[in-house]
């Protein structure tokens, strides 16, 4: 082995020192495609997020609907239940004696008007029944 004499590259010249506007090879070989490959997976994440927010909005709207839906189907069947409950009374006292021909009437009346009033109701249920994609 021979020496070299202050530091002097074994050319003649000295050391040599990568250029300042040149890429490295191990940066291009190593560095960028683990780059690009981070910058592809970030993209696909981001597609992906992107969907899934899409999609959860798109069920928490029809799961609204449907909240609203039962509601409504609830409070109908609350009223419904109502008035049977007010035939039957109304008939166990007619059975008893305890209510004259106009109480009956009277009942009659006013299980006529609130069966009336729920007809709108039945056919809007109906026609949300209808409309409903998931049934």
């Amino acid at each position: 082995m021979t020496s070299h004499a202050g530091g002097e590259h074994p050319s003649g010249g000295r050391p040599s020192e990568p250029s300042k506007g040149r890429v490295s090879p191990v940066f291009l070989l190593f560095v960028l495609p683990v780059l690009l490959l981070m910058l592809v997976t970030g993209a696909i994440v981001f597609s992906s997020v992107n969907r899934i927010q899409n999609e959860y909005r798109l069920v928490a709207a029809a799961q609204a609907v449907d909240t609203q839906r039962l509601a409504s189907a609830s409070r109908f069947n609350q009223d419904l239940a109502a008035i049977q409950k007010l035939v039957a009374e109304t008939l166990e006292q007619a059975a008893s004696g305890r209510v004259d021909q106009g109480q009956v009437y009277r009942a009659h009346t006013a299980v006529v008007n609130l069966l009336g009033g729920l007809e709108p109701r039945l056919l809007d249920l109906e026609n949300l029944q209808d409309a409903n994609p998931w049934h």
